[in-house]
C-alpha cells in the first residue's frame, strides 16, 4: 500500500518547473564563475539580468499560486524520506528478531537434548535468559518504529492530500484567472474596435463629403462657364450689331474693350440728334442685363439638375450607384447621419456599462469563491 501511494505522487508531481529554474540558476553560475573569460562589467549585468529574472519568476510563481505548491512538494518529500528511513529501521528490527528467535528455537533444542545434570545445561539457561531479554528489547523497538511508522504515513497521507489541494487551487486560479484576463482583454477590445470603427468611419464620410462636393461644384463649373461664354459672345455680337447699326462704322475687335467703352465713343462721334437713340439703347441694355441676371441663374439651377442627371446616367451605364444630391435631400441625409451617430453612441455606451456591470459582480464572486 505504501509503495503504490508513493508511486501514485510522484507520477502527480509537476517536476518540470523546478529542474528549469535550477537549471537556469546553474548556468549563471556557471557564466559567473569564469572571470577569467568574461569581462567584470558583463559579469555585472549578466548577474543583474539573472537577479531580474528570477525575482520575476518567483513573483509570477507566487502569483499563480506555485510557491505554495513547491513548498507542500518539498514537505510531501521529506515526510515520504522520514517514513522511507522508519520504515527501513523497521524492517531491520524485524529481521534481528527473527535471528533472535531463530537462536531461541535452536537453544530449545539443545535444552531438549542436554541432561539437567550437565554443565553445558547451566550455560544454555544462561544463554536463554539473555536472548529473551534481547528478544524483549528488540520487541519494544519494533513497536516503537512500527509506531512511529504509521505517524510517518499518517504525515504523508496528510501532506499529500495538502499538496493535492494546492495543486488544485492553483489549477482554479489559473482557470479564473484566464477567465478574468478573456474578459478584460474582450472589454479593451471591444472599445478599441468601437474607438477604430468610429475613426474609420469619420474618415469615410469626410472623404465622401469631399468626392462628392469637388466633383459637383467641379463640373457646376465648367457648365457655368461654357454659359458666360455663349451669353458673352452674343452680347458682344449683340452690342456690335447696335453699333454698326448706329455708326456705320466697324464692329468692335475685341470682347474686352466692352460695351460701355465702345458706347461713349459712339457718344462722342455723334450729334446732339443722335442723345435720344443712345438714351434709349442705354435703357434697353439695361433691361436687358436685367434679364440676362435672371436667365443666368435660371441657368445655373438648370445645370445643377443636368449634372445631376448626367452623373445618374453615368453611374448607370458604368454599373455604380451615384444619386444626385439636392439641398433638402442633403439636409435629410445630414439628420440621418447625426441620428446613426447618436444610437451608435447609445449601444457603444450600453457595452461598455454591460461589461462593467457584470465585472463588477463576477469579481466579487471570484475574490469570495477563491478565498
Amino acid at each position: 500500500v505504501y509503495s503504490v501511494l508513493l508511486v501514485h505522487y510522484q507520477s502527480r508531481l509537476p517536476c518540470g518547473r523546478t529542474p528549469f529554474r535550477s537549471n537556469f540558476l546553474n548556468g549563471s553560475v556557471r557564466l559567473n564563475s569564469s572571470p577569467s573569460a568574461v569581462p567584470p562589467p558583463v559579469q555585472d549585468m549578466v548577474a543583474r539580468v539573472n537577479a531580474s529574472l528570477f525575482n520575476l519568476m518567483k513573483y509570477y510563481e507566487d502569483l499563480i499560486g506555485l510557491t505554495e505548491v513547491k513548498i507542500a512538494q518539498r514537505l510531501v518529500l521529506e515526510a515520504e524520506r522520514d517514513f522511507t528511513k522508519t520504515q527501513e529501521s523497521r524492517r531491520e528490527k524485524q529481521d534481528e528478531i527473527r535471528e533472535i528467535q531463530s537462536r531461541l528455537k535452536e537453544i530449545h533444542v539443545e535444552l531438549d537434548k542436554t541432561s539437567r545434570g550437565e554443565d553445558r545445561y547451566l550455560n544454555l539457561l544462561t544463554q536463554e535468559h539473555s536472548v529473551i531479554k534481547q528478544e524483549r528489547q528488540l520487541m519494544d523497538d519494533f513497536k516503537r518504529l512500527e509506531r512511529s511508522e504509521r505517524d510517518c504515513f499518517t504525515i504523508l497521507s496528510n501532506r499529500l492530500r495538502d499538496s493535492h489541494e494546492k495543486e488544485r487551487e492553483r489549477a482554479e486560479k489559473t482557470k479564473y484567472g484566464s477567465i478574468i484576463g478573456s474578459i478584460v482583454c474582450g472589454m479593451i477590445g471591444i472599445v478599441g474596435g468601437t474607438i477604430v470603427n468610429r475613426g474609420r468611419l469619420k474618415e469615410i464620410k469626410n472623404i465622401v463629403k469631399d468626392s462628392s462636393e469637388s466633383a459637383h461644384l467641379q463640373i457646376l463649373t465648367e457648365e457655368l462657364a461654357s454659359a458666360v461664354d455663349k451669353q458673352q459672345s452674343k452680347i458682344n455680337n449683340f452690342i456690335n450689331e447696335l453699333n454698326g447699326m448706329l455708326t456705320n462704322k466697324p464692329t468692335f475687335q475685341s470682347v474686352e474693350k466692352g460695351a460701355f467703352s465702345s458706347l461713349e465713343t459712339l457718344a462722342t462721334s455723334e450729334d446732339v440728334r443722335n442723345d435720344e437713340q443712345i438714351d434709349t439703347i442705354l435703357a434697353a441694355l439695361k433691361i436687358q442685363d436685367d434679364k440676362l441676371v435672371e436667365e443666368m441663374n435660371e441657368i445655373k439651377r438648370l445645370i445643377a439638375v443636368k449634372s445631376g442627371q448626367d452623373l445618374i446616367n453615368c453611374g448607370e451605364s458604368n454599373g455604380k450607384s451615384v444619386i444626385y444630391i439636392g439641398p433638402d435631400l442633403r439636409t435629410m441625409l445630414d439628420e440621418t447621419e447625426k441620428s446613426l451617430e447618436s444610437k451608435i453612441k447609445l449601444s457603444t455606451l450600453v457595452q461598455v456599462v454591460a461589461v462593467y456591470g457584470t465585472l463588477a459582480i463576477t469579481l466579487p464572486l471570484l475574490y469570495a469563491w477563491l478565498r
